[in-house]
């Protein structure tokens, strides 16, 4: 505050006095904490400005409605990226009445979190008959934390193969075959992926049939009219049976017993369903 006195050069003097006051513009600063994190963190700014004179704060985020906050110490946020890192520019304006307005920027940079996709496929023209050749493709996000690397799980009782694929890189395409022998086998492959913000996982399940299977039986000697006859099935997978045994009498069991009432020559026929297709012997 400066208080300006004037004398007048006249026989009778006069004093008369004002005031002018002079504002110091407030030099904007700010702190971010943290000015790195992970999508979904809390995100906060502290304000470190040094006033000396009346001053209005306003803030700028990108991506908030503006302005962002009216006042010294804006709130916390929660700010995000998907895929790739983002940046946020965080603006502070300090204005004193009086004097040009002052201008800080800075920014945040968040890191996405790790999306785990697990691509997967058998030719078009295919069944998932055994065996079945699925290729799997790494499709994930955000996974480039080379400190620990990509790994596939795969579990059932009856898998042949390693029970993991580690590493397993994106963009690399890796084909492995899957079998079944008399029932439906499920696999069950989980992609674990990594960055530096925390782990995903990505689960699929499918089933693998029986192959095709083949009819054939166990044929009884000559045998007696009125005795019975067993015949056996060993058709391995299928899921029904017909036999006909050359008098009229079928059967839909997978091991019949049969007698036949007189004697002769029969030919006996067992047709076979599986669950990848049919046989007949």
């Amino acid at each position: 505050m400066v208080t300006l006195h004037l004398n007048a050069q006249t026989p009778c003097p006069v004093d008369t006095s004002f005031t002018v006051v002079i504002h110091a513009p407030t030099e904007p600063a700010f702190a971010l904490d943290p000015a790195q994190g992970c999508s979904g963190d809390q995100f906060c700014t502290t304000n470190t400005s040094v006033a000396t004179s009346p001053t209005t704060y306003t803030w700028l985020l990108d991506g908030a409605p503006l302005p962002y906050f009216v006042g010294p110490a804006p709130p916390c946020t929660a700010l995000t990226a998907i895929g790739v890192d983002s940046f946020y520019n965080m603006q502070l304006t300090t204005s004193v009445d009086g004097c040009p307005d002052q201008s800080l920027t800075d920014h945040f940079t968040v890191n996405p979190l790790p999306v785990a996709t697990l691509g997967y496929s058998w030719p078009a023209d295919s069944s998932t008959c055994s065996p079945l050749e699925v290729t799997f493709l790494n499709l994930s996000q955000a996974n480039a934390d080379i400190a620990v690397h990509d790994t596939v799980f795969f579990s059932n009782d009856g898998f042949s193969n390693n029970d993991t694929l580690t590493p397993f890189p994106n963009s690399s395409a890796v084909q492995l075959s899957f079998t079944a022998a008399i029932v439906p086998v499920e696999y069950t492959a989980i992609l674990h992926t990594w960055n530096a913000c925390g782990m995903d996982a990505d689960t699929i399940r499918f089933t693998v049939l029986p192959p095709l299977v083949d009819a054939f039986f166990d044929a009884p000697g000559p045998v007696c009219a009125d005795d019975a006859v067993q015949f056996n099935s060993l058709a391995a997978g299928a899921l029904s049976w017909a036999w006909t045994f050359g008098d009229g009498n079928p059967s839909n069991e997978e091991n019949p017993g049969h007698i036949y009432a007189g004697w002769g020559v029969f030919p006996v026929h067992l047709h076979v369903n599986g669950y990848c297709g049919e046989a007949d012997w």
